[in-house]
């Protein structure tokens, strides 16, 4: 039996249907300056089973919800039958009004499952052609929504229907894209997780329908906006540079141009890196000098066996995703020597290899993200990032003990490079209190 809202106040089985998922109808005209008792009974209603209304959404206790943009309703179903109308609304008394002046009829219509143009019924909603702006979860609002916000969504909604009307997209494409300016918003402002669900469902059909679409980029953005980097992340990078001995080092061998790769794993803002410096451009030799009995003569040619790890701090770091990274972070780290470092030269042996060629290193890096390859994406109920691009700077400050091994070849090695590389980061859902 469908109630109607002209009983009395006073009527608890009013109440004990809506909370039983009961339908409910409201009257075709009211006026809520001329009946301010009941209307304020009708929004102590409102607050009782819009709480019911999230707790099913939470217990997934509902089969399907269909979210209506205009006009601004919800249809609760079980069963693909329309069972039950629930009004929700950013403000219960102006959304009381603005219903009874234009779609109380309509409502009523559809709560006696009398026909209705466009909503006949919810199989023929779903093969219609705008099915794609109307979500399966409602969208649930908290009643603290002020007048900033609301003014905000409104100048927002003109300014992208006036780019939209410009660029000749069509009315559904618009709707859409309305609806997730909105979610930004209301995000933003409220973090509200019924509504995110109701976001996600629709931006997971919609991208299912039309996996190459303008909105993919904006979907993505959006949905971003309630994720941070999470603690782990792992990346390589390709880099090349210069490599300058220095002292007495800078009379036996020239600079020389490396091209290195490397790996890399972090936790919160502590890093692992590993660079492997095997491959590139080999010194020359300006200086005869001879070890372990060979010979090792001018211009010839040798290079650097560099390979170690560095232990590191990001002092600063952006968390959030879809960003530029235009600040960077830098990253300082210490170089232990390794039993690989080593100096090549034909097949004369190796310098330094039992020793650890290398006995300590320090690099400072500094690295910036390019907006250009970061993508995040909604996929398969996860939140993903994925080719997050950055270009790193670095100076490495290398000490070598050539001079234990060949008499007066001291001095450092100076290694500037500059790479490209991409990263992935797992992501951590931005964890705010909701409002009450």
């Amino acid at each position: 039996m469908i109630k109607s809202f002209a009983q009395e106040k006073t009527d608890n089985s009013y109440i004990s249907d809506i909370l039983d998922g009961k339908a409910i109808s409201v009257p075709e005209y009211f006026d809520y300056t001329q009946n301010q008792s009941q209307g304020d009974f009708y929004c102590n209603v409102l607050t009782i089973f819009r709480q019911k209304i999230i707790e099913k959404i939470e217990l997934n206790e509902l089969d399907s919800v269909l979210f209506y943009t205009k006009p601004q309703f919800a249809v609760f179903s079980k069963n693909n039958e329309a069972d039950s109308i629930y009004v929700l609304t950013l403000r219960e008394r102006e959304f009381i009004d603005y219903l009874n002046r234009n779609y109380s009829p309509v409502l009523s219509r559809i709560v006696n499952r009398e026909p209705v143009e466009g909503f006949s019924n919810l199989n023929e909603i779903r093969k219609s052609k705008d099915y794609f702006r109307k979500s399966y979860y409602a969208e649930i609002l908290n009643d603290s929504l002020s007048e900033k916000l609301c003014s905000a969504i409104i100048r927002s909604k003109e300014a992208i229907i006036k780019n939209i009307e410009e660029s000749g997209l069509d009315a559904y494409k618009k709707d859409f894209l309305i609806l997730l300016l909105e979610y930004k918003i209301y995000q933003t402002d409220m973090c509200n997780e019924c509504f995110e669900k109701s976001c996600l469902s629709l931006c997971d059909k919609y991208l299912s329908a039309y996996s190459k679409n303008e909105f993919t980029d904006y979907i993505n953005e959006t949905i971003a906006v309630r994720y941070k980097k999470g603690n782990w992340g792992y990346g390589f990078c390709l880099s090349s540079g210069l490599i300058i001995p220095t002292k007495s080092l800078s009379g036996y061998f020239t600079p020389v141009i490396p091209i290195s790769m490397t790996m890399e794993l972090n936790y919160k803002r502590f890093y692992l890196s590993y660079f492997n410096l095997d491959f590139g451009f080999r010194n020359t030799i300006k200086k005869s000098f001879e070890y372990n009995n060979v010979l090792w003569l001018k211009n010839d040619k040798l290079w650097f066996n560099d390979g170690h790890c560095a232990f590191g701090y990001n002092v600063v770091m952006n968390h959030q995703l879809n960003v530029i990274q235009n600040v960077g972070f830098i990253g300082m780290g210490f170089f232990p020597h390794s039993k690989s470092d080593s100096l090549y030269y034909k097949d004369a042996g190796l310098i330094g290899n039992e020793t650890g060629f290398m006995t300590f290193g320090v690099i400072v890096d500094y690295k910036f993200g390019y907006r250009s390859c970061s993508k995040v994406s909604y996929f398969k109920n996860r939140i993903k990032e994925e080719n997050f691009g950055y270009i790193r700077f670095g100076v490495n400050y290398l000490n070598p003990r050539l001079g234990d091994v060949v008499d007066g070849m001291n001095g450092n090695l100076i290694f500037f490079n500059l790479g490209i590389g991409t990263y992935v980061h797992t992501t951590k859902k931005i964890r705010q209190k909701i409002q009450p």
